[in-house]
């Protein structure tokens, strides 16, 4: 259902590849006051109309325009994003959050080299800002550079020791390359300085669960003390208990989870899987598997795991039939064309 990543604050994108002034004045021009005019009228989005009327009473105001261009971000309209920090960095080049706002857009726009070197000249002209060291260890961690990940990091919690979101990209940083044993250690730090970092207790959560131990449970229950309805926590407890046999304790959650997000396809299909596995009710599996492809039509695995029901119950056309639908939504998924052709007779 997730995967635990860590991205700059305002965004969640794919990775595609890898100050020159200071305060000035400025007016707008009928030009630039008419494109606003223009965009509103295509966007309407009120923020952005209650920004731009306060451009109009004060144009040399920067950060109006670098919380435009977060509001142009929102709505992908990237190169005007752009546009508008830079003329936020022409107005005052001394305010490290105009600069650290164009590496912001930069990285929604997927221009990642151009994002990494914007937070690298952050750190060379302001070397003590360790927001933008964090943020290039993140980008360095995106990308697997996991020795300049860890690199940044140090030197922001050098700056600051009490930077939990630095220890817990510390902690992401050594789950990925395995060591789990760090991971727990920088999560368990990053909890030390940040008593409310969910990401951190779920984390924690995630790698317990992975070791079967029961200590998964508590972290996640200390994730959903602060946020009960975090759909994460929720649902990887509920895994966790069906990974360790707790059938009725998984159901249980997992019906609790429908109650509040309806529309939840992995769900439906970890419940028919239970009642396959574990409780051997196929009528009721093929219930929940095809409730999951009524949400998720292209769910390859809910046809598969349907089919598989079916062949059990001697439909074998059904089956076959679920197995087509599964392979026209993923072509080479092996244990699908193998049941196909051992049904066909291949």
């Amino acid at each position: 259902m997730k995967k635990h990543v860590i991205v700059f604050c305002i965004f969640s994108v794919l990775i595609i590849g890898f100050f020159y002034q200071c305060t000035q004045n400025h007016t707008l021009t009928d030009k630039e006051i008419k494109q606003q005019d223009s965009l509103q009228k295509v966007l309407k989005n009120p923020l952005l109309d209650s920004i731009n009327k306060q451009l109009l009473k004060n144009p040399n105001n920067d950060s109006l325009y670098r919380e435009r261009a977060y509001v142009y971000v929102s709505v992908r309209q990237f190169d005007i994003a752009i546009n508008d920090c830079k003329r936020a960095i022409k107005i005052d080049s001394t305010n490290t959050k105009n600069h650290l706002a164009l590496a912001d857009v930069y990285f929604a726009a997927n221009k990642t080299k151009l994002s990494k070197d914007k937070l690298e000249e952050i750190v060379k002209k302001f070397p003590d800002n360790t927001e933008a060291h964090l943020k290039l260890g993140e980008l360095y961690y995106l990308v697997k550079q996991y020795e300049k990940a860890i690199e940044y990091v140090n030197k922001a919690l050098k700056i600051d020791p009490t930077l939990a979101k630095g220890y817990y990209i510390k902690g992401n940083v050594y789950k990925e390359s395995g060591d789990t044993n760090k991971a727990i250690s920088s999560f368990q730090t990053a909890i030390e300085q940040d008593p409310k970092m969910i990401d951190a207790f779920i984390d924690l959560g995630v790698i317990y669960a992975a070791r079967n131990n029961s200590l998964a449970i508590q972290y996640y229950n200390n994730a959903l003390k602060l946020d009960p309805k975090n759909n994460i926590a929720l649902y990887d407890k509920a895994f966790f208990y069906q990974q360790i046999g707790m059938a009725d304790s998984a159901v249980a959650l997992y019906h609790h989870i429908l109650n509040l997000y309806p529309h939840s396809p992995h769900v439906l299909y970890n419940l028919g899987a239970i009642e396959f596995a574990m409780r051997k009710n196929k009528d009721k599996a093929i219930e929940y598997f095809t409730k999951a492809i009524q949400q998720k039509p292209d769910y390859a695995e809910a046809y598969y795991a349907r089919a598989i029901v079916k062949k059990e119950q001697n439909k074998k056309q059904e089956a076959i039939t679920d197995l087509k639908e599964c392979l026209k939504y993923k072509v080479n998924f092996e244990p699908a064309i193998a049941e196909l052709n051992q049904l066909e007779g291949k």
